[in-house]
């Protein structure tokens, strides 16, 4: 099944109208120009991680849009390391080890309001690192 877009744009348009006429769009309402809600996304995530090369990751990346806690819990579930980006990656990316994760905390973990307790960053920017040793040695000149 594949279809020939003319632009990236064209293939949003087409899949917003889509789940708009099937009803499956969910809140927020309407679809168009975001990452949408739509029913089936825990199956879709659970499809998406049994074909390569995501079946065969042991990490993989998930932007923290709201959408997407599904495939992070699934990930999750079947022992995938997650790294979440944090916004413009300057707090780099929140790592979710599934091994420290109870199984009934997965979906805490995955979710954006409760996941950092179950988080750690990794991979801060460089020139917030630049910025908060500036900072210290101000401090400790100043002191």
């Amino acid at each position: 099944m594949a279809w020939d877009f003319a632009a990236k744009s064209a293939a949003r348009q087409w899949v917003w109208d889509r789940l708009s006429a099937e009803g499956v769009a969910r809140f927020p309402f309407p679809p168009h120009g975001r990452i949408p809600n739509f029913a089936g996304a825990e199956v879709a995530a659970a499809r998406l991680l049994d074909i390569e090369p995501w079946k065969s990751a042991t990490a993989i990346k998930v932007n923290p849009d709201s959408p997407k806690r599904p495939l992070r819990a699934e990930a999750l579930r079947r022992g995938i390391t997650v790294f979440v980006p944090t916004p413009r990656l300057r707090g780099g990316f929140k790592k979710l080890d599934p091994r420290r994760i109870p199984p009934d905390k997965i979906e805490e973990a995955a979710s954006l309001s409760r996941g950092d307790r179950w988080s750690v960053i990794r991979g801060r920017h460089r020139s917030d690192r630049r910025r908060r040793d500036a900072r210290r040695s101000s401090a400790a000149s100043a002191g």
